[in-house]
């Protein structure tokens, strides 16, 4: 029993408190286990077993003196350490005497069988002078151990009642006492002095599995704490990253509540450094209900001077904790700090640093008033996450303030050009048309010849330069949101031949076969914009003229009619976003190539649909019709457009490159512009083509108001 309560003691004992009580313990075992065995031995061997047994009782007032000064925390323990040998010299001739006690009779002068019990033969053993030596050693060291034991258990608030230690020493040697004085048969000594030294034991383990059990519930507790800090810290980092930037001030004092709360404090604040001037600012701050604000007071601190140690410290990437304030040291270093802390009622604080990147950007601190607060090093580390999450979203918000400037300046400056754009423009076509006008009537008075011919090119570069001043006044229109629609009745099949017509010399010229058909459902009266259609169908058959040398050009119109009624203003419609995100998935393959266009923004366009611009009165003409999906189609047989090109030929002043496509005139905005109009029209187009086969573009148009059957 004394050896497991030992390997228990020693195992719970991680600081070894009670480390010199485990000889104690052995040496009482040893006593006791010898001192009851010879009652089980043959008479040959009881003398051998009695031997063994004072190995425990003459070692056993050792420790028991050499535990007390342990337990007692004796500022004599260290020196008796150092010669501790001295103790063990009467100990070890009293052992030494004992083995050899049949040469001189010193510890035993006899031995003699004094009678039989039961079977059990008592021996009587006489003492020897050397005996009353070891004995009265050891009663003063027992006692001397009593004492301190005694005093100690009564200064220290311990398990261990004082009156049951001095019980526990004195029953066993008073016990010993009667046996040595003869009053007594057996010694019942060790068996009193083994319950006493194992309830002692008990005692220390049951200490032992208390303070554990205190240990874990109080790492039990921290670990919730951090756990529930961890989780506010996650939530700061989610909060502060979905702020807007008008926002922001707003969710960073959010943020401080809830990290005030959570870390039982009763003020937090974040201060931003000014680098330029050296100064700290108190910019946003939490307290708790009762707690005066700071905020106002705590502007413009010149940091070198007010704090230095602080700069110094929190600049290095380090925090500052002061556990209690009043007892910072009233060294020079420290006047300034308390000058500031101790007028605001701080108790305890902590204060982390917070970095964008390696330049330092501020700090943010955390304020105990009512109370002393303690940080541990994992919660400190977590303050310092939720720091440089604040240092980051206050990173985003000016990058993000700074994008939105530069993106206002730019609009603003694109719409100065496009005003500026649209204004020239008309400037220019003016002049240009009388000079036009004037050529052709020169041109007409003139015979053939040279002059004439010289006339005609003229006529021509001034209705290519026309043309150009034409788009670059629709281009800027739609740049400034001013592109309209004029839906009017039209006869779609008279278009087309006016188209044909239009385009039918050039292509006679080439040798091209140019041909227009429209289906019988094509062959009615729409409500379209005639004037935009035409735009779109002369930039498309021309540039289909101008990119073939030989074949054909074919313009094929067919109508849909859909369910429903015709809407007075007509929406987006429902299939386009999913016919553009499909199309973009796509890619540019044989079905579909190139990108769809999309309605264009909102703002700033006056026109949605085909039918924009009717408004109520403009119900009355849609009567006896009704929706229709308009396809027409233009292809040719030309040069084709190279896959990796489809995407980019309806951007604003993109050009085919490669090869002798450079040969060809144009400005780039024919085709932006004709996907402007379809998409005002509530329509997309879409391009298929292989190099040196020719080209297909469809033109799509939604909800297009047409005459029922």
């Amino acid at each position: 029993m004394s050896a497991l309560l030992a390997y228990q003691i020693y195992r719970l004992d991680h600081s070894r408190q009670y480390a010199s009580f485990i000889p104690v313990m052995f040496s009482t075992g040893v006593w006791s286990l010898f001192s009851g065995i010879w009652l089980l031995m043959p008479s040959s061997y009881v003398l051998a077993t009695v031997k063994a047994s004072y190995i425990g009782v003459i070692t056993l007032p050792v420790f028991l003196f050499l535990f007390a000064l342990d337990f007692a925390g004796s500022s004599w323990l260290p020196r008796v350490r150092k010669k501790v040998w001295l103790l063990w010299i009467i100990p070890g001739l009293s052992l030494l005497a004992m083995v050899t006690n049949s040469l001189h009779g010193f510890f035993w002068q006899e031995i003699r069988l004094d009678r039989v019990l039961a079977d059990v033969e008592v021996y009587d053993y006489v003492p020897g002078p050397w005996f009353f030596v070891h004995s009265i050693y050891s009663y003063g060291l027992v006692i001397a151990a009593a004492v301190i034991l005694f005093k100690a258990v009564r200064m220290q608030k311990s398990l261990i009642s004082h009156y049951a230690l001095l019980a526990g020493i004195a029953a066993p040697m008073i016990a010993s006492i009667i046996y040595v004085a003869g009053l007594s048969l057996l010694d019942y000594s060790p068996l009193i002095l083994t319950l006493a030294i194992i309830t002692f034991a008990l005692t220390i383990s049951h200490r032992f599995y208390q303070e554990n059990i205190t240990e874990i519930r109080a790492m039990q507790e921290k670990t919730s704490e951090l756990n529930r800090l961890y989780h506010k810290v996650v939530y700061v980092s989610g909060r502060l990253i979905q702020a807007e930037p008008g926002q922001i001030d707003m969710a960073i004092e959010e943020v401080l509540g809830t990290l005030g709360l959570a870390t039982h404090v009763d003020r937090s604040y974040v201060f931003l450094y000014d680098a330029e001037h050296d100064e700290v600012s108190n910019t946003h701050e939490w307290c708790r209900e009762g707690i005066p604000s700071e905020k106002d007071n705590l502007q413009h601190i010149p940091f070198s001077e007010a704090v230095p140690r602080w700069r110094h410290v929190l600049m290095g990437g380090d925090h500052i904790y002061i556990p209690v304030v009043r007892e910072l040291p009233d060294d020079e270093i420290y006047v300034d700090e308390r000058a500031i802390l101790e007028p605001q009622g701080i108790q305890s604080l902590v204060v982390v640093p917070m970095f964008s990147g390696k330049h330092f950007v501020g700090f943010a601190g955390f304020d105990s008033v009512h109370n002393v607060r303690s940080w541990d090093e994992e919660s400190i580390a977590l303050l310092k996450l939720a720091a440089s999450i604040i240092a980051g979203s206050l990173d985003r918000v000016g990058y993000e303030k700074a994008l939105i400037r530069a993106r206002d300046e730019a609009e603003d400056a694109n719409r100065v050009k496009t005003e500026f754009l649209a204004n020239m423009s008309h400037e220019l076509r003016t002049p240009l048309n009388a000079i036009m006008g004037f050529t052709e009537s020169v041109a007409e008075e003139l015979s053939p010849g040279e002059h004439r011919e010289q006339l005609g090119i003229a006529i021509r570069s001034s209705e290519s330069l026309l043309q150009l001043i034409n788009d670059l006044l629709d281009f800027s229109k739609a740049e400034a949101g001013v592109l309209t629609l004029t839906p009017q009745k039209i006869e779609l099949f008279q278009l087309l031949d006016f188209v044909k017509d239009t385009f039918l010399p050039g292509a006679k010229e080439k040798g091209l076969d140019l041909q227009v058909y429209a289906s019988p459902q094509a062959r009615k009266t729409f409500i379209l914009d005639e004037a935009r259609l035409r735009q779109v169908l002369f930039n498309l058959v021309g540039n289909a003229v101008k990119f073939t040398h030989k074949g054909h050009v074919k313009v094929f119109a067919d109508a849909t009619p859909l369910n429903g009624k015709v809407p007075c203003r007509s929406k987006k419609h429902p299939d386009m976003a999913n016919r553009t995100e499909k199309q973009e998935e796509a890619g540019n393959d044989d079905t579909a190539s190139g990108p769809l266009t999309t309605s264009l923004p909102d703002e700033g366009v006056s026109g949605k649909g085909p039918l924009d611009g009717a408004g109520h009165e403009g119900e009355k003409q849609f009567d006896g019709f009704i929706p229709h999906r308009l396809i027409i189609t233009v292809e040719d047989t030309g040069i084709g457009i190279r896959k990796e090109d489809q995407g980019t030929i309806f951007k604003e002043f993109v050009q085919l490159s490669s090869g002798d496509n450079r040969q060809y005139d144009g400005t780039g905005l024919g085709l932006n512009i004709a996907q402007r109009l379809v998409s005002l029209m509530n329509g997309d187009i879409r391009v298929q083509s292989q190099p040196g086969e020719g080209s297909r573009f469809v033109i799509t148009l939604n909800q297009v108001p047409g005459a029922a059957d």
